[in-house]
């Protein structure tokens, strides 16, 4: 890695070796060079990411600590909110939010029900009430109606595939990322050329073609491939339009897009924007 890919940074681009993708903890990317630059008051106690656009702000807490919306500081999580919880209620953080694998949310205490029998045995998530029985199974499992438990997935099923059909395991539901779902039978074929560079889902019949691009790219529509983002298209954008991916088209979730003037070029600014902004 060289330059901003450097600093502070735990991986870079190994196309652009000067681009950061992975800042060391304690530090955000900024999208506008992709540097690393510091986090600093709310943005560093027990927080393991701060906000890109206001680095004193908390975005992620470390694991036993709630995101507070008030002031984006870090609270401890106490009592229901610390046993078997990843993270808990930031208003009532003697409450569970999320239990940890293996366990079930209880909404009536915020406590976290461990999961027994079928809602054990390669069960993801388990009923809190019933916790005998699966909701969600591991992954290359698939859940049985008829008892609540995960049969492992087999053949196209298992082969490069998420969640297989429990009633067919050897069919494929859902394919893992980079792969795509084939209706004749029910496999997953690998995405490839433009089908795999920045693309999130390819053309079963057509593995080369994308047709849904990541985050900060716009699909194309004459060869299907996704080119990146750039200026008002990049800065706090998820979506730009592909023929002049410059202009934004959607924002990410903590931005609304508004009509620019003369003054101020930004097509994306916070929620509570310096001029009048509206949702397009």
């Amino acid at each position: 890695c060289t330059g901003n890919g450097l600093t502070n940074c735990q991986a870079c681009d190994p196309l652009k070796p000067e681009n950061c993708q992975t800042c060391a903890n304690g530090y955000i990317k900024r999208e506008t060079d992709q540097s690393c630059y510091q986090c600093s008051g709310n943005g560093v106690s027990n927080c393991l990411e701060c906000d890109s656009a206001n680095p004193g702000n908390c975005a992620k807490c470390k694991d036993g600590y709630a995101l507070l919306d008030s002031n984006k500081s870090c609270v401890a999580c106490s009592g229901n909110g610390v046993l078997n919880c990843l993270t808990c209620n930031a208003a009532l953080p003697a409450q569970c939010a999320i239990c940890k694998s293996g366990y079930a949310l209880l909404l009536t205490d915020g406590s976290c029900v461990q999961c027994i029998g079928n809602g054990a045995t390669n069960c993801k998530k388990c009923n809190p009430y019933t916790p005998g029985n699966c909701v969600q199974c591991n992954d290359g499992y698939a859940l049985k109606d008829t008892d609540r438990s995960c049969v492992q997935c087999t053949g196209n099923g298992a082969t490069n595939c998420l969640a297989c059909n429990p009633l067919k395991q050897n069919n494929c539901a859902q394919c893992n990322s980079g792969y795509a779902l084939k209706d004749v039978d029910k496999s997953c074929v690998q995405c490839t050329g433009n089908g795999a560079t920045n693309c999130l889902a390819c053309d079963p019949l057509n593995p080369d073609k994308c047709i849904k691009c990541d985050s900060g790219y716009a699909l194309k529509d004459d060869d299907k491939s996704c080119v990146q983002c750039t200026g008002n298209g990049a800065f706090f954008c998820e979506v730009c339009d592909s023929l002049n991916p410059t202009n934004c088209v959607t924002c990410i979730n903590s931005c609304l897009l508004y009509t620019s003037d003369a003054a101020d070029d930004l097509l994306c600014v916070d929620l509570g924007g310096r001029r009048i902004i509206k949702k397009k």
